[in-house]
């Protein structure tokens, strides 16, 4: 199990936030004892705690991925089912992968379906991703119980 946490203000910067963002990251240590990562820019800070059970350099977060003239960050919790299906229709459209984790196809999936991908998903999962280049979080639930 992993954890995630972020909050995000239009109105102030938040540079001067590594501590409160790091407090609420370690606040999750027992969702995900393996590893933890930051992600703090001028409006957003995002943070992950994470239990590794695949892909440990491959599914690292928050993960970044510079795509045409954007940038896309992803924190998630949960797993995707049909990732392998989702892989290949991305590798048809161009896209490549550098591990095997199901965090990179999912993040990959949103810069190629944008905001409806999570019609496109069959799992249990929490995200948020960022975008840069139009700076707003975009979000993502779906659990078995509702």
């Amino acid at each position: 199990m992993c954890g995630i946490v972020g909050f995000v203000n239009y109105k102030k910067e938040l540079p001067n936030k590594k501590n409160t963002i790091n407090s609420m990251t370690q606040s999750l240590s027992k969702r995900g004892p393996d590893e933890e990562g930051l992600y703090i820019n001028k409006n957003v800070a995002l943070g992950h705690k994470r239990l590794i059970v695949i892909d440990p350099e491959g599914g690292k977060q928050p993960m970044v991925e510079k795509y045409s003239s954007g940038e896309y960050t992803l924190v998630y919790n949960g797993q995707i089912y049909n990732t392998k299906e989702l892989r290949e229709t991305l590798k048809e459209n161009s896209f490549t992968f550098l591990g095997h984790s199901d965090t990179e196809v999912l993040l990959k999936s949103y810069i190629y379906y944008g905001k409806d991908v999570v019609n496109h998903l069959n799992g249990i999962f929490s995200f948020a991703i960022w975008n840069s280049r139009y700076p707003r979080i975009i979000y993502g639930k779906r659990s078995l119980w509702y």
